[in-house]
């Protein structure tokens, strides 16, 4: 999370931060190609609202995700459920997250993305989404949470350090693998291939 300091004087806000519903998707995949530009990858950015709508959703979800919304002070609603911008609420943050498993640990909650908007930045909303998605992963049994941040984003890494995350690359030497979808094609293609090619294993 990329901390930056901004005033906006002319308006005061509240917030609040709750679970996302499929009309926040438009939103959030706003929110994600944001981030995205920040770490330099917006040309990476494949996914689409109707494919968060699909995966995040329903009883086979791939993700859950949290949203924070504004609520303007002289706003009476204060359980807001807008549509990514609705009247003077906008959703401006978000931590979309999903569960995992460690053979070593058991359960864990794995936080994919993290972001608030450069605006508002100040109200100590990224590291109340961080709380409250290691709550959610304590109550679901859980014992660990994790995530990826990239190396020159220095910002995060010492706020991450402060909340008392370990450092796996530096601590432990382990490294994030991916094959990205070419390769990913390429390989089940290959594992297609070589089974109709093999006598020796058999693949039920």
């Amino acid at each position: 999370m990329n901390e930056q300091t901004t005033d906006d004087s002319t308006m005061s806000h509240k917030y609040v931060i709750r679970s996302a519903t499929q009309e926040d998707c438009e939103a959030i995949h706003r929110l994600i190609t944001e981030l995205a530009r920040f770490e330099k990858g917006e040309d990476q950015v494949a996914n689409t609202v109707q494919g968060l709508k699909e995966d995040g959703f329903g009883d086979s979800a791939f993700f859950k995700c949290l949203v924070a919304e504004t609520i303007p002070e002289n706003t009476q609603n204060d359980l807001p459920n807008s549509k990514g911008k609705h009247g003077d609420k906008e959703v401006i943050g978000y931590a979309l997250y999903f569960f995992g498993y460690s053979t070593w640990n058991g359960k864990l909650v794995y936080l994919e993305d993290l972001y608030v908007t450069p605006d508002h930045r100040d109200a100590g909303l990224g590291t109340a989404m961080m709380k409250r998605v290691a709550r959610i992963g304590a109550d679901t049994g859980c014992n660990r949470m994790q995530w990826a941040v990239l190396g020159w984003n220095t910002d995060a890494r010492r706020l991450y350090k402060r909340l008392g995350a370990q450092d796996l690359t530096d601590s432990e030497e382990w490294h994030v693998v991916t094959l990205r979808k070419d390769k990913f094609d390429t390989f089940v293609k290959d594992d297609e291939t070589s089974s109709n090619n093999t006598n020796s294993i058999l693949i039920v």
